[in-house]
């Protein structure tokens, strides 16, 4: 139990009002947003696989409530990016105690926001606005084409190679059939 109270007469609220507090259960609550060095959203996932931050998961159907590292390109099962604590600014459930102790086999993975993440141009330069999709490379996402299932919209560029960049996570699966479609729409 913790509070923080105003200490400012005259405003909303006035001096000795609560501000700031966390309840016995862990609960925080403010009467203003909050500011964090994180910038996504992110869920506690299971893995059997070792996964680093920035790498490209997705949905294990062979495993409930799993994630694999992304072993192929254009996977229709992608669905996340690996966060890490110092970047996410809000962590959706919980697999650990009070202590803090995370199980072994357990990584954050982001669901919405901005995340540093993984690239190569094996499809081609890759530059801010581009939609991501799996690699052939574990882990890595390249640019997407008309159709494929994406997991991010790039916010750096990248003309050569292989680095990290800023994404925006932005999960899409598509049926090829339906681009095919809406390209041919759009000729039209």
């Amino acid at each position: 139990v913790l509070r923080i109270e105003s200490d400012v007469a005259g405003q909303p609220g006035g001096a000795g009002s609560a501000v700031f507090r966390v309840n016995a259960s862990g609960a925080v609550f403010s009467d203003m947003s909050y500011t964090s060095n994180g910038a996504d959203y992110a869920e506690w996932m299971k893995s059997r696989d070792q996964l680093l931050h920035g790498q490209v998961v997705c949905f294990d159907s062979r495993n409930e409530n799993s994630v694999r590292l992304c072993s192929g390109e254009r996977d229709a099962q992608v669905m996340g990016i690996v966060s890490h604590r110092s970047q996410a600014a809000f962590i959706g459930n919980s697999v650990h105690g009070a202590d803090g102790t995370v199980p072994p086999g357990y990584y954050l993975v982001a669901m919405l926001g901005q995340v540093a993440t993984k690239v190569t141009a094996e499809n081609g330069p890759i530059v801010p606005g581009d939609a991501l999709t799996s690699a052939s490379r574990p882990g890595y996402a390249m640019k997407a084409n008309p159709g494929d299932s994406t997991v991010a919209v790039a916010l750096e560029g990248l003309q050569s190679g292989e680095a990290t960049v800023q994404s925006l996570i932005s999960r899409h699966n598509a049926e090829q059939t339906v681009a095919l479609v809406e390209e041919r729409v759009q000729e039209t």
